[in-house]
């Protein structure tokens, strides 16, 4: 038999209440840290990543979890961790705290020395490890998503340079590609 400790495993519905967190509470029940990736079939990129993250369980030898969840069969894991497009990946700390990767891709030397130096503390998006969403919760990020994404598409090209020039900070990041100072999607969501 296989230890899975050491390879990448498929996360779906049962086993990540059964490994990482606890339906009953939210609370985190891994012994070790987790490392997901969110990954679509069809997307070239998401494939090319869990090549990477076979490299990365084979060194960790267990002491970092590693597991790819297929974003459009696990639809409530993806609303649970707000993932509208993948690749998108996640380190779960041992304090069950989920740090958004702020990477596209899972190269083996950046994301070995971002968990060996704890780079992650400065994650530009650190939330609980939260449960899989509930039907309530699923339709109500099916209609943030579609605000957000009527935004993004109608109106944040019309008023984000008039904003930024005005330096009004509350609905828009000055700089959006400084990862260690914004949240993700945080202004977009206000």
């Amino acid at each position: 038999m296989y230890d899975l400790s050491k390879k990448v495993v498929q996360i779906n519905y049962w086993n990540y209440e059964e490994m990482i967190v606890d339906p009953e509470d939210g609370e985190f029940i891994s012994p070790d840290p987790w490392f997901i990736i969110f990954v679509h079939g069809n997307n070239y990129e998401s494939n090319v990543n869990i090549e990477s993250m076979q490299h990365l369980a084979k060194y960790f030898g267990g002491k970092v979890r590693f597991g790819f969840v297929a974003a459009p069969m696990e639809e409530a894991l993806c609303y649970a961790y707000e993932v509208h497009s993948w690749p998108r990946s996640f380190y779960i700390d041992q304090m069950g705290m989920a740090h958004i990767y702020p990477k596209g891709f899972v190269a083996f030397n950046t994301t070995k020395k971002w968990i060996e130096e704890r780079e992650f503390k400065k994650s530009p998006q650190i939330v609980k490890a939260p449960n899989r969403v509930n039907k309530i919760r699923l339709l109500w990020g099916y209609l943030k998503k579609d605000v957000r994404t009527w935004y993004v598409r109608e109106w944040q090209p019309k008023i984000e340079p008039t904003l930024r020039k005005i330096g009004f900070t509350y609905v828009v990041d000055m700089d959006p590609l400084d990862f260690d100072n914004i949240k993700l999607n945080q202004k977009t969501n206000r």
